[in-house]
């Protein structure tokens, strides 16, 4: 049958042809509350999650927020997704990825790919070279293709996102940071210091972030990166959370009693003998999620030694505190502990909860 040309068609025929090819387009999309505000929820049978502008941890320290927020529900919206179901990442408004919530994406997808079997798919506008460069240097791109990931800690290229379990990589990752960060040039005392951080973080998170599992399904994620003559640091978890298991650690009393004695008073008033589990409730209530990551922070000291946990914090604090501009993070839970150099950690409640923990921290490359 020849096609007839648009102006040889009825003017009804017309726009009926205009009203179904509406309707088509319309299938795909559903409108928002204002006129003009189109959301498209699925392409070739993947739903579309929508990227934020910015995707950003750090604003949950400021008096807007609202970065965090936005990066929160979406990395939420990831996690909410059913088993085996097929995802487009649309990075079409997104204009900035920073270090830490980078590391929080890349174990979101990781995990949503073992746990769930998600298939993804992702959209970066070709003007943006400087997002598609991060995702693919940080092995996103390979990640959500399903490509085959390795390491090669024997280059000078900076690192990927590197995930493992217990002390899996770490030794490697240590060679690697004072062959090619500080050439070899470290004095052994920095090297101790530093590696003692490291090793104390990761060990961690066995200790807070699986209290039930094997050492083999303890997995991590970690963050290397060299930005400005200063190495950045991020290790991540998925987790319960540092609040949820400090309570049950051995350490928590001694340490509750020398940094917050009134509640301590207050519990030992109550517990009168009872198991640890019989007020942990209590400690709950009483006792906020940044306050507890503080409490995880507190090196153990006696009269006769110094135990090695703890040992690790310590250290993260002294490298921190001898870095012009040096930060330390903790996100976990409901809660933010931050310490700038030199000054007190700062505590803060988390307006939306973080999943898992997330401890990142800067020195200088001396």
């Amino acid at each position: 049958m020849r096609k007839l040309k648009s102006e040889n068609i009825p003017l009804r025929s017309r726009i009926a042809l205009k009203r179904f090819e509406n309707q088509v387009n319309r299938k795909t999309k559903k409108y928002g509350r204002y006129k003009g505000e189109q959301v498209q929820i699925s392409i070739f049978g993947h739903k579309i999650i929508y990227a934020p502008e910015r995707i950003c941890l750090y604003s949950a320290n400021s008096e807007n927020d609202q970065t965090y927020i936005e990066t929160m529900k979406f990395v939420s919206k990831l996690n909410s997704v059913s088993k085996s179901e097929k995802i487009f990442i649309d990075f079409k408004s997104t204009i900035r990825v920073e270090a830490a919530a980078l590391l929080m994406l890349y174990a979101t997808i990781d995990n949503l790919i073992k746990e769930k079997d998600i298939k993804f798919r992702f959209s970066v506008p070709k003007e943006n070279s400087a997002l598609k460069k991060l995702l693919k240097s940080s092995y996103i791109y390979r990640l959500m293709n399903r490509s085959q990931i390795d390491y090669d800690f024997n280059n000078r290229r900076q690192l990927p996102v590197i995930t493992g379990f217990d002390n899996q990589y770490v030794d490697h990752l240590l060679d690697y940071i004072m062959e090619f960060v500080y050439s070899d040039s470290m004095d052994p005392e920095n090297e101790h210091t530093f590696g003692d951080a490291i090793q104390e973080t990761v060990h961690n998170v066995g200790l807070h972030a699986y209290p039930d599992r094997d050492d083999r399904e303890k997995q991590w994620w970690l963050l290397c990166q060299v930005i400005d003559n200063q190495l950045y640091l991020a290790i991540y978890d998925l987790g319960v959370g540092i609040p949820k298991t400090i309570v049950k650690q051995s350490f928590f009393m001694a340490r509750l009693q020398n940094v917050y004695p009134k509640l301590y008073e207050q519990v030992m008033n109550i517990s009168r003998g009872l198991a640890l589990d019989s007020f942990i409730p209590y400690l709950v209530t009483h006792m906020t999620d940044a306050e507890a990551i503080n409490l995880s922070m507190q090196p153990d000291v006696s009269s006769r030694k110094q135990d090695k946990h703890g040992q690790g914090s310590k250290s993260i604090k002294k490298l921190v505190d001898d870095t012009d501009g040096g930060k330390l993070w903790i996100f976990s839970n409901s809660g933010l502990y931050f310490k700038p150099q030199g000054q007190e950690p700062g505590l803060k409640p988390l307006r939306k909860p973080f999943i898992g923990t997330l401890v990142q921290w800067n020195i200088n490359l001396k």
